[in-house]
């Protein structure tokens, strides 16, 4: 454990995995459809079997629980033109085993219970630890409903629940017997990022992950959610904008099919079906349509991220769940009162020293080239491949009259280097589009799914201090500010105040070169 790990937080668990509450306007089949559905569903259910073929997983179609409307809110195009609300739809998947199995039956009964469910929530309801799953049972009418469910579909109550935080990885993997969930590490590295863990071996965990693809090496989003069979699960999985989606079957080496699922926004899905258990693999922001052309992998790189996930792990039932919380609750100090050992900080500050305290930026670019592992893993994944990709600009960034170093990339500024005292300090770095504005103020620009995002620094010395930030929230279909004038709280401000206070930055206009193209001497 080191210091990165205590200061992140838990922000990856599978929220698109877990079911949230209301649902409306819910489309379902032809009544055509339906019959055929409900005719196979029948004959299946009278034999509850467990195994299903995977030819069902030939798509969506296998495992469809209902469809929704909804409207996407106005949202914007680069050149700042509006995108008027479009109605799309949400498509809600099983995820627990295909059409016609058992858990597909008991998710469908559930669903469509919950969707006609008129029951008050009461207050004096407490809900079982063995139902501690299951999201939304406020009522004792609700929980006899599940519980005549798994009867109906011989299915077990999934038990109690707990969350692993990122710095209880090895924790994780104990308890579950899990080495790795990586199939190939030379291919996918896997960092722990948290997980919500089940009783009965049930799991959805998160994971920094880096890929090595085919053309360049991936940093992104991966959730693993592992479902038995033995137990009933009510989660769900959406597919927003189905229409758009693209879907695919993939054969891994073993002769395994995994269903992939594409969405237009960008996430990607890997469906598997085994006789014991139904697993879903999430990857983030790397699918079709994504808002970063260099992060969206092609179908081969896909094909081959599936091959390295392991889609055969068996995690072991926790036994003693006070007991996992006892050592959670140790962990939990562990890393609160964590300490850099003195002998390693020192070691640390040395590494940094040699590579980035420089008399000149000419010494500078020099070491980045020599050793450009070190500023890739520490300092900014863009410098990888720097001497003949990265461009450079001099400009007196902080007023200060002596020329900064900018490095960056397609003409936009990914790191700003100052001299301090005689010696090269790093100001700002951004794996965004970054510009310099007139006043000593950089701007970071991030625009993903028609939302821009404008974040302002002022630039003073070796440092660079927060201005304010106006960002577009497409779920509120409202602009923010964020500032000292909102105390650092988002408050609505109207798209014309907006577009005033961008542009009174004005972005200055910066020609950048091939850093190879620097005076060296």
């Amino acid at each position: 454990m080191n210091e990165k790990d205590v200061q992140k937080a838990l922000a990856f668990l599978g929220d698109d995995l877990i079911e949230k509450g209301e649902y409306e306007t819910v489309q379902r089949r032809t009544p055509k459809t339906y019959w055929r559905r409900g005719l196979i569903a029948a004959v299946l259910a009278a034999t509850l079997a467990v195994g299903c073929a995977a030819a069902y997983l030939v798509s969506m179609d296998g495992l469809f629980l209902a469809d929704k409307s909804y409207t996407q809110g106005v949202r914007y195009r680069e050149d700042g033109s509006k995108i008027p609300p479009t109605e799309k739809v949400m498509r809600y998947l099983s995820v627990t085993g295909p059409e016609g199995s058992r858990n597909q039956l008991a998710s469908q009964e559930w669903f469509d219970y919950k969707q006609s469910c008129t029951a008050a929530p009461d207050e004096n309801f407490t809900k079982p630890k063995e139902y501690a799953d299951y999201m939304g049972i406020t009522s004792q009418e609700m929980l006899d409903k599940l519980e005549e469910i798994c009867r109906k579909y011989d299915l077990k109550p999934a038990g109690d629940v707990e969350i692993f935080q990122m710095w209880d990885g090895d924790l994780f993997a104990r308890q579950l017997g899990i080495d790795s969930l990586s199939a190939n590490g030379d291919v996918l590295r896997l960092e722990f990022g948290g997980a919500r863990v089940v009783e009965c071996g049930n799991f959805n965990a998160s994971f920094q992950a880096i890929y090595r693809g085919t053309q360049q090496e991936y940093k992104m989003t991966l959730q693993y959610d592992y479902r038995d069979k033995d137990y009933f699960s009510d989660v769900i999985q959406t597919v927003a904008d189905v229409e758009e989606a693209q879907q695919s079957v993939l054969t891994l080496p073993g002769g395994e099919e995994v269903l992939m699922v594409q969405e237009k926004g960008g996430n990607v899905y890997f469906l598997h079906d085994r006789a014991d258990a139904f697993i879903t693999v999430t990857v983030k922001n790397v699918g079709i349509n994504w808002d970063s052309p260099s992060d969206v992998l092609s179908r081969q790189e896909l094909e081959q991220l599936a091959f390295a996930v392991d889609f055969q792990v068996k995690p072991t039932a926790i036994g003693n769940m006070e007991q996992v919380r006892q050592q959670l609750e140790v962990s939990r100090q562990n890393a609160e009162n964590w300490r850099e050992d003195p002998a390693q900080k020192e070691k640390r500050k040395a590494e940094q020293e040699k590579n980035e305290n420089k008399t000149s930026f000419a010494a500078l670019i020099s070491q980045i080239r020599e050793n450009e592992d070190y500023f890739v893993t520490y300092r900014n994944p863009l410098y990888k491949d720097f001497w003949d990709t990265m461009e450079y600009a001099l400009l007196d960034v902080n007023g200060d009259g002596q020329e900064d170093l900018l490095l960056g990339r397609e003409g936009y500024i990914n790191e700003i280097w100052t001299m301090q005292d005689g010696i090269t300090c790093r100001v700002t770095a951004t794996a965004n589009r970054g510009y310099m504005c007139q006043g000593n103020v950089f701007e970071e620009y991030v625009f993903l799914d028609g939302c821009p995002y404008h974040l302002y620094f002022q630039i003073e010395g070796g440092e660079q201090k927060p201005i304010e930030s106006v960002m577009y929230r497409g779920d509120k279909g409202t602009w923010v500010l964020e500032g000292e004038e909102t105390v650092w709280e988002q408050q609505p401000i109207t798209e014309e105040e907006a577009m005033e206070r961008i542009a009174s930055f004005k972005r200055l206009p910066i020609t950048m070169q091939p850093v190879k193209d620097y005076p060296m001497e």
